[in-house]
């Protein structure tokens, strides 16, 4: 993972609090809302070395791209975030971030 570069733009962000952002609805989810304070974890988890890689269905972009789907367990949370892939570019582009409870 130290190999690639990930970034997150302002319709990600407000995709992911659209959709994660309620503390009721992900609750029901048995899931936390997304906070501020979350975005700055990201680097940390991504450069987890237990961090868990699992491949994507391209169906996932809405654009057919290849996407990696990155789980990490820090403490009692299991973080998902989906990355999309560019061909021909290290770097990937957030496209979702949520966050469970176990």
């Amino acid at each position: 993972m130290a190999s690639l570069d990930f970034a997150i733009d302002r319709s990600t962000v407000g995709h992911i609090q659209r959709n994660h952002g309620d503390e009721a609805v992900e609750r029901a989810r048995r899931q936390r809302a997304v906070t501020a304070a979350d975005y700055q974890r990201l680097p940390g988890l991504l450069n987890d070395y237990s961090t868990e890689h699992l491949s994507v269905s391209p169906d996932l972009t809405g654009a057919g791209l290849p996407a990696i789907e990155i789980r990490n367990r820090p403490g009692d949370e299991e973080w998902v975030s989906v990355w999309e892939e560019r061909e021909g570019r290290r770097r990937h582009n957030s496209l979702s971030i949520r966050v469970g409870r176990e």
